[in-house]
Order: structure tokens, then C-alpha cells, then sequence
């Protein structure tokens, strides 16, 4: 797992990119540029399928940190924004069963995350401190899921995701995930919105 506030480096031709689609719970299409044009701050979480429960224990952890919800975010004028590789009927139901309030996208082409150079694996990975669901009910969890809402709605099982930040429109710092359980921790989360750039650059 990731302990550095270290950058990695960034993409080129960042404004191609912001011309890219993510699609809202409803199914609109919206440009990358939409999302990241306000507030001033904004960091895109991008977490694997929506089956996955290794990002649904990460999603929780967020949720669960007070220094991360949307009202508290916005009274500092930054926001939280996720996205994932599923089918964009899931998002409602994601976002209740995890109790999650900010703004949830999905990207099923894979589009953005290739254009961001985010990979693709299944290693596992150090366990890191947001997992709080033991391997054999994540995967259980994971069957259900498939079960109930279509095994191919949950998205692309081989994307892994990542953190990229963006301020004043423009891309300041990423980590992309080297394996399915390398999202940053929350703490980390709460540390670059708050220290960026002195110490999160």
C-alpha cells in the first residue's frame, strides 16, 4: 500500500482528457472538465467494480471519517468525487447500502482510467488499514452482489483505481493503485486535501 504523499507523474495532454465522459446515475453523459470545474479543489477517487469489497470497505472508511463529508469538504471549498467501471444503474444502490453522499460516476469503457494510466491486476497486495472485511466475505460478498444486480454489471474485475487531485481545474498530484488493495488510506485522504501543496506535492 501506498505510504507516500509523493506525486506520481501526471499525464500528458491533460486537457484531452478533461474532454472525456463519465456517466451520472441516470445515465448523462458529463465531461471530465464538469466535474473538476468546481469547487477549487477536488479529488476523484476511482475505485475498481462495484462488486468489489476490498473498495467497498474503502469507501466506508471514507464515509465514516468526519473530515470527509460533503459539507465539511464544501465549507473548505473542496469536494470528494468517485467513480468506478460499472454499469451506471448500480450507483444508487452502492451509494445506500455504503451509507456514501458525495457524487458517484462510472466510466464502463475504461476510458479516463487508460487515459490516466491507471493499470490493470488482481495481486492483492499488503492488507491496509481501511479493510475491515475478511477475504472469504469480501468474495462472498462480491458472488451476491453479481447475483443481484447482473455478474457483468459490476464492471471490468481486472481495473484497479487510484487518486487524482485537481485544483483550479487543472491535475496537481495522482497515485495510481499498484494492486487491488492500493487505494490511499483515509488519513492520507484527509492530509493532501488539507496540506496540498506543502506536503502532499
Amino acid at each position: 500500500m501506498s505510504t507516500s504523499l509523493t506525486s506520481e507523474p501526471l499525464p500528458t495532454s491533460v486537457e484531452k482528457i478533461l474532454d472525456l465522459t463519465v456517466l451520472s446515475n441516470t445515465g448523462e453523459s458529463i465531461k471530465l472538465e464538469t466535474l473538476v470545474s468546481s469547487p477549487s479543489r477536488v479529488l476523484i477517487v476511482f475505485i475498481r467494480h462495484f462488486y468489489c469489497g476490498s473498495c467497498q470497505d474503502y469507501v466506508r472508511a471514507l464515509v465514516a471519517d468526519p473530515a470527509l463529508t460533503p459539507s465539511t469538504l464544501a465549507e473548505k471549498g473542496q469536494k470528494l468525487i468517485v467513480v468506478g467501471c460499472g454499469d451506471y444503474s448500480l450507483i444508487d444502490s452502492y451509494k445506500q447500502e455504503l451509507s456514501a453522499t458525495w457524487d458517484f460516476y462510472s466510466d464502463p469503457s475504461g476510458g479516463v482510467y487508460d487515459a490516466l494510466s491507471m493499470s490493470k491486476s488482481l495481486a492483492l497486495g499488503e492488507k491496509p488499514k481501511y479493510i475491515s472485511t475478511g477475504m472469504i466475505s469480501a468474495v462472498w460478498h462480491g458472488i451476491m452482489g453479481g447475483i443481484k444486480g447482473g455478474p457483468t454489471k459490476g464492471g471490468n474485475i481486472t481495473r484497479i483505481g487510484g487518486e487524482f487531485l485537481w485544483v483550479d481545474q487543472k491535475l496537481v498530484w495522482c497515485h495510481r493503485m499498484k494492486n487491488t488493495r492500493d487505494h490511499l488510506e483515509v488519513e492520507q485522504v484527509v492530509k493532501l486535501f488539507n496540506d496540498w501543496p506543502d506536503q502532499g506535492a
